[in-house]
């Protein structure tokens, strides 16, 4: 045991973070704690990025887990909370379109195109649509009259907005009776997004039907557009995540002072969006690049069923999954092909963009 800053500092598995007036500007974890803090103080570092840590550090704090496994969560959820300077993060930029529905109790509708606003927390991202996204929003918006809105549902306002009188939206920010049917058809355009439209359009026709009888023509009428709509221009726009190919294609590579990151998506055995990132690692620390790279895009990004690798890191495939199960509560398939295949041309294709964006 070691004492810093007046603190002793245990030989247990934990989590670091060192500041600067009270502020949070790195988070690092160990499986020994004395051991990996003192390294920071107990000597003279040749390497920049340390020095130019250390000489903000004047103070720090440490929360001591039980396990390896508990610390490598903690410290995940950490950087999440405090945005340190010194570790690796990604830009905000620009991808392809994802169509968000919010977890609230009236969930609402919107189309994310920045890293900064992909926050896997406030909902279900469906995507990415490299074109059609905002016709595909429109479209739902109409048939289904999801709110857009940034208003707080928890209160009840004296008036709706004009999306209201357009019939874009039921108005939940007046009546909050309409939960039953907000909720089936949120439910609904769920199913939609993820391909799941058969049952869609057997319930439409049933009520279609079941309108028409009943002599309510405009009703019925409503619903055969809607049913069109849904068999002629949404089914050609949604990516089948739950019974076809949903996979991601990871590439990066280090070189100097920079990590060059190029994932491919690939969703209905289609390749649908490429991102291409910079990270710039100068004055960044991390104890595992790799480990740094998955948890840091895949907070931001929605996660495959599949995720194909560049060969050489088959040998880190228990530590990939072990980050997946334990930090993202997913279990994946890990794909590291050598030979001749699909996912070996779609792994060339990968390192070929990689290059390209690199030169």
């Amino acid at each position: 045991m070691i004492t810093i800053f007046n603190k002793e500092i245990p030989a247990n598995p934990g989590v670091y973070l060192m500041k600067n007036n009270s502020k949070v500007i790195y988070v690092g974890k160990a499986k020994n704690l004395s051991k990996r803090v003192s390294s920071y103080f107990n000597r003279d570092h040749q390497d920049e990025k340390t020095k130019e840590l250390v000489k903000h550090i004047d103070d720090l704090d440490f929360i001591i887990c039980n396990t390896e496994i508990d610390a490598l969560i903690l410290e995940n959820n950490l950087i999440k909370k405090y945005s340190p300077k010194y570790n690796i993060s990604l830009k905000d930029e620009k991808t392809y379109p994802y169509l968000l529905i919010t977890n609230e109790i009236f969930p609402k509708i919107s189309i994310v195109r920045t890293t900064k606003k992909l926050n896997l927390n406030l909902g279900d991202y469906f995507g990415p649509y490299p074109y059609g996204a905002w016709n595909l929003k429109k479209t739902l918006s109409k048939f289904y009259q999801i709110r857009d809105c940034n208003r707080d549902m928890e209160k009840i306002y004296p008036r709706p907005c004009l999306k209201f009188y357009m019939k874009l939206c039921s108005g939940p920010c007046i009546d909050k009776s309409i939960i039953s049917k907000y909720q089936e058809n949120i439910k609904d355009i769920k199913e939609i997004l993820k391909g799941n439209t058969k049952t869609i359009l057997e319930k439409l026709q049933i009520q279609m039907t079941h309108a028409a009888e009943n002599m309510e023509f405009e009703k019925a009428i409503f619903l055969r557009e809607q049913k069109k709509e849904i068999e002629t221009n949404i089914q050609t726009q949604i990516s089948d995540a739950n019974n076809s190919i949903d996979e991601d294609i990871f590439t990066f590579s280090l070189e100097d002072n920079k990590i060059f990151l190029c994932v491919l998506n690939i969703r209905d055995g289609k390749i649908l969006g490429k991102n291409f990132h910079v990270i710039n690692l100068e004055y960044k620390f991390y104890d595992d690049i790799l480990e740094e790279i998955l948890m840091t895009y895949y907070s931001k990004f929605p996660i495959p069923k599949n995720i194909i690798f560049q060969e050489n890191l088959e040998n880190s495939q228990d530590k990939i999954n072990t980050l997946f199960q334990n930090i993202f509560s997913k279990k994946l398939s890990f794909f590291f092909p050598k030979i001749k295949s699909r996912r070996k041309e779609l792994l060339d294709m990968g390192l070929l963009n990689l290059k390209k964006d690199t030169d």
